[in-house]
């Protein structure tokens, strides 16, 4: 979208981050095969680094295009294999990261480059992130966290809708309620009649390739 502008029209504006998802579920196979994931790995945090300082395009580099965030979904992929009791090395690594991140912050905040696009945003959701991915993901699931896990796709792909049907001026204060709520119903009706059956189609197919 910042080539063509495709922002000024998209009916969902977040989907850009759709598009770094499907690149990164498509190389992911490549970089596990030729055993490039660490590599991958510094390579991407150095992207993310050199835009965090401002030296390449903070935005696009920092926060959208997948060599910059290419490393959040490994260290995703690292906790994984920590969690499956398959990986001490990636328990110490992903923690030795998390140290990186906070020296990061520090180091960016003292030289004044905080206030740069979305720095402080993908900064401390990484350092609030990775910890509750860490010690939430060694819990058991309890239903409530399924339902709402099957909403929040919904949510993502809907709460726009609603804001431009109702007016983006008008969502403030007391109407705020009446929004989520909204949001709320479209995702659920949303998973019920679409999603579901998806889901289905999707566990049936896994079982005939099992």
């Amino acid at each position: 979208f910042m080539f063509n502008q495709t922002d000024h029209y998209t009916l969902i504006p977040p989907a850009w981050s759709l598009g770094a998802e499907m690149q990164f579920y498509l190389l992911m196979p490549l970089l596990l095969l030729l055993r490039l994931r660490a590599a991958a790995l510094l390579g991407s945090f150095a992207v993310y680094a050199l835009a965090a300082w401002g030296t390449i395009h903070t935005e696009w580099f920092g926060y959208r295009l997948l060599p910059g965030v290419l490393f959040m979904f490994l260290l995703g992929s690292w906790l994984y294999e920590c969690h499956r009791a398959r990986g001490a090395r990636r328990c110490v690594a992903a923690g030795i990261a998390w140290l990186v991140l906070g020296g990061v912050l520090s180091v960016v905040g003292a030289h004044g480059r905080l206030n740069a696009p979305y720095n402080v945003e993908t900064l401390a959701g990484l350092l609030i992130g990775l910890p509750l991915l860490h010690f939430l993901g060694r819990m058991s699931r309890r239903g409530w966290d399924e339902f709402l896990g099957d909403l929040s796709y919904g949510v993502f792909l809907c709460h726009f809708l609603i804001l431009w049907l109702a007016g983006e001026a008008n969502v403030h204060g007391a109407r705020l309620v009446p929004y989520l709520l909204a949001t709320l119903a479209l995702s659920f009706l949303s998973q019920r009649l679409v999603e579901r059956s998806i889901l289905r189609l999707r566990h049936k197919l896994r079982k005939k390739s099992a």
